[in-house]
């Protein structure tokens, strides 16, 4: 993965456990956007999940990792690199360490305030609400770290409801420009009972009613979903049509693999701030949709040669620039890619990604507002100076859609 920033050379030198890399095509019936032809679009979208509280590092007696700062100059050399083509965003359970009614301390609702004003100085995209995130209640949560900083945070979820008026307490979605291509990023929350301030929707229904309305316009459909990744794997099968899903949840494990179900690629970057996921996405070319006289059987046979054929392509990028027979092969999988997708008549419509976890080690360098911030709490650092342990790169594993 190349990065334009010398100031990030640490960073790929700190970078993932592993990289994972899928082609996926939108589902049947999925409603890929129609009208004129789009050209393919490339971006990185940035993710966090279930923060719980943290501010410095895990203080892991074996690899010490974390920082609210580091991630705050991740996403800001990302950003920069990748002007237009970058979207940042939380997966939810961001502010507290525990959930509950009232379960925040006044200390704790103090950092949360820190991650809050620093979110809106990364310029952050999308915030998911997670049951944790209103540990001090609904009005805190959207009266005061919603504003905490130089801009307001932007809140998402479609099923966290203000019992006073019924309706939803943020924007269900939000929808961003990418080139000429429309991504689209809703939030979920598993259910949440015993808090008077705050009432939950079936994430399910919440789910299908977003996906319907989304999929028509948008080229890609992000989900954050707050809860388990059982409960979101079996949400994604009863409401299917998000093309990604980024789980949020105390228990989640980094995951540079995602979890492919159907159409839908599951993935989730472990909690405390220890890593960040980064999705680097394609969506491919549009085209009007051409009528297909293929029967099911043959149908499963191309697109089974057209994910073989794309796994064989990606493993042989660039090993080819020495090797004659190497590069033969390769150009003879990219133009049997092109034939497979005109047969199939998608040309090329969906999107490839390739997914990896980024560790934020000691030695990464620290955004210098936010580190400013963190170090005016008091919260000292848990771990002091520990050498880094540089993990090394595995090879990207191609993951096969599911049909």
């Amino acid at each position: 993965m190349n990065m334009s920033s010398r100031r990030l050379i640490p960073i790929v030198l700190a970078m993932a456990l592993t990289v994972a890399a899928g082609c996926k095509g939108h589902g049947p019936g999925a409603g890929t956007p129609t009208g004129p032809v789009k050209p393919a679009e490339k971006f990185i979208l940035l993710y966090a999940t279930a923060i719980l509280g943290e501010l410095v590092d895990c203080g892991c007696p074996a690899h010490p990792r974390g920082g609210l700062a580091r991630r705050a100059e991740v996403a800001r050399g990302l950003g920069a690199a990748n002007a237009g083509h970058f979207l940042h965003v939380d997966g939810g359970d961001a502010f507290f360490p525990s959930s509950g009614p009232n379960a925040a301390n006044d200390e704790q609702k103090k950092l949360a305030l820190v991650i809050a004003r620093s979110f809106a100085h990364m310029g952050i995209n999308a915030v998911n609400v997670g049951p944790m995130d209103l540990a001090a209640g609904l009005p805190f949560l959207r009266d005061q770290l919603a504003k905490a900083g130089e801009t307001e945070l932007p809140f998402v979820s479609a099923n966290i409801l203000d019992p006073a008026t019924g309706k939803t307490a943020f924007p269900a979605s939000r929808e961003f420009k990418i080139g000429e291509r429309n991504v689209c990023v809703y939030g979920l929350s598993e259910t949440i009972s015993g808090d008077p301030s705050v009432s939950t929707s079936d994430p399910t229904a919440a789910a299908k009613t977003q996906n319907a309305e989304l999929r028509p316009r948008c080229d890609l459909v992000v989900g954050l979903y707050a809860m388990s990744i059982h409960d979101a794997g079996e949400l994604s099968r009863q409401a299917p049509g998000a093309d990604v899903i980024i789980v949020s949840h105390p228990s989640s494990s980094p995951a540079p693999k995602p979890l492919v179900l159907g159409d839908t690629a599951l993935t989730q970057a472990g909690s405390r701030g220890m890593y960040l996921g980064r999705l680097d996405l394609t969506l491919l070319p549009t085209k009007p949709a051409t009528t297909s006289s293929l029967s099911g059987e043959e149908r499963a046979r191309l697109e089974a040669e057209l994910t073989r054929v794309v796994a064989q392509k990606k493993l042989l990028e660039g090993d080819i620039s020495s090797d004659p027979q190497l590069a033969a092969i390769f150009n003879k999988a990219k133009n049997d890619e092109a034939a497979l997708r005109e047969k199939l008549g998608q040309a090329a419509s969906g999107y490839d990604y390739e997914n990896a976890l980024i560790s934020l080690d000691l030695a990464m360098p620290e955004e210098p507002q936010v580190a400013a911030w963190v170090k005016e709490t008091g919260v000292k650092p848990k771990s002091h100076g520990q050498p880094a342990t540089l993990l090394p790169m595995a090879p990207s594993t191609p993951v096969a859609p599911g049909k």
